[in-house]
């Protein structure tokens, strides 16, 4: 499958929402009128998202993907946006040292169990 973004002569740029709608209906056939009544968003909402760059909450974006007219397209509207190089080369190296000190089971487990708490 085909995945549209934006690119600029060094990387690849995460697609905003309303990228990510314009390809699946490119993808599927349909205006962004129909890709609106299939997802249960209002028209005007997905023209606020345009204009103003805004995007659903990421539970809106799950449910979205579990949708079987959009299931297939998933992976496009899940798509977060990308780690800075800088931070994913730190996660990894601190993660290496963790790794050969034994813990890196034990780190997983916390970096879980922080994932799953609620914004506190």
């Amino acid at each position: 499958m085909k995945i549209k973004s934006l690119t600029n002569d060094r990387q690849a740029l995460p697609m905003k929402f309303i990228e990510k709608v314009i390809n699946i209906c490119e993808l599927k056939g349909i205006g962004q009128k129909e890709f609106c009544a299939i997802a249960g968003i209002p028209y005007p909402t997905l023209r606020n998202y345009a204009h103003r760059g805004g995007t659903p909450s990421f539970e809106k974006m799950i449910e979205l993907s579990k949708l079987p007219e959009l299931r297939a397209y998933a992976d496009i509207l899940l798509e977060q946006d990308a780690v800075p190089d800088e931070e994913m080369r730190e996660f990894n190296a601190l993660f290496d040292e963790l790794e050969k000190a034994g813990k890196g089971q034990q780190a997983l487990d916390y970096l879980r169990f922080l994932a799953s708490q609620k914004g506190d």
